[in-house]
């Protein structure tokens, strides 16, 4: 095993080598600078030896020559075109995590996990909220399986694109049918299902324009039991008119999320007010703003519908 020494200013070459051979280690190398240098010895022996040099006078800091890795971008051929990863600096967060453990409990539409990209078996039996079942929580809409893309497509497998959280576990909570719509009562019991099933996040990019006590109610009751939703604040505005922000995500105890557009201001749709908490990129069909020739779409898998029905490629 390598340890890395560094040595206060002023310690001698001999002073180097004396200190090496008192924890059993050879001194391997000084690299270029001759800031610090590298010392071999016994894997058994490592932890006693960094303790020691801890103590000592002449040493600044010592550390075990740990491996780095290159940080590629994913190989997923649409991942150069999503630009909103790029935004949030994605790139960076991933060497921090990628969702390991996390259950993310998605209450739309419900997810269509067979698709070309899909989620590497990572979807995880669900509810549909709308026939109080287990069962037949798969999307016929289309927008769940977007929304769940961008959470946690899976990444790096040559195909499609990439998502934020690409090891989270997806729980889809069906309480928007066919043609996207839902009801309170489906909404309420699906964030309740949730918190009674594992979801340590649940993400609903769906709202009205009132509070309903039966949404109050059971947001209350995910919050005491620590789980983290996260709500869009709504897509009502235009030109002319700001839009308040929807229901659930006008809750305080709900992450309200507004849009911005591909230039860094908030999207000409996007609901605003004080109960905004963070902004997120939003996706225009209609304007080119990173000018990368392609209409700044989010860039999902998701699949072709027409009149409520599945039709074309699934994916």
């Amino acid at each position: 095993r390598e340890l890395l020494i560094l040595f206060k200013p002023q310690t001698d070459t001999d002073r180097r080598a004396d200190l090496c051979a008192r924890i059993g280690a050879v001194q391997v190398r000084v690299p270029y600078g001759g800031r610090f240098s590298i010392a071999a010895l016994p894997a058994g022996r490592c932890a006693a030896a960094l303790r020691m040099l801890a103590r000592h006078p002449a040493v600044a800091c010592a550390e075990p020559n740990a491996v780095v890795q290159a940080c590629a971008a994913p190989d997923d051929p649409d991942y150069p075109r999503q630009w909103h990863f790029s935004m949030i600096n994605l790139a960076a967060a991933w060497q921090y995590g990628i969702g390991d453990g996390v259950v993310v409990a998605v209450l739309d539409s419900g997810i269509n996990p067979n698709g070309r990209d899909g989620f590497g078996g990572r979807v995880l039996s669900g509810y549909n909220a709308l026939l109080d079942l287990p069962l037949r929580w798969q999307d016929f809409n289309g927008h769940g399986t977007h929304v769940a893309g961008t959470i946690g497509q899976e990444t790096g497998n040559s195909r499609g694109c990439a998502g934020v959280a690409p090891a989270a576990s997806l729980l889809p909570v069906k309480v928007l049918g066919r043609l996207g719509y839902g009801t309170r009562a489906a909404l309420a019991a699906g964030i309740v299902w949730a918190t009674d099933h594992g979801a340590q996040i649940i993400n609903m990019s769906l709202g009205e324009t009132e509070p309903s006590e039966a949404v109050r109610d059971a947001v209350a009751y995910a919050h005491a039991r620590g789980v983290t939703m996260i709500a869009a604040a709504g897509n009502d505005s235009d030109e002319t008119t700001l839009a308040p922000v929807r229901y659930p995500a006008a809750f305080p105890q709900v992450i309200a999320v507004a849009a911005v557009d591909a230039t860094g201001t908030r999207a000409w749709y996007s609901n605003a007010g004080p109960e905004i908490v963070i902004a997120a990129p939003g996706g225009d069909t209609r304007a080119d703003g990173d000018r990368d020739g392609y209409p700044d779409g989010v860039v999902q898998e998701t699949f072709e519908t027409g009149m409520g029905f599945v039709r074309g490629a699934i994916g």
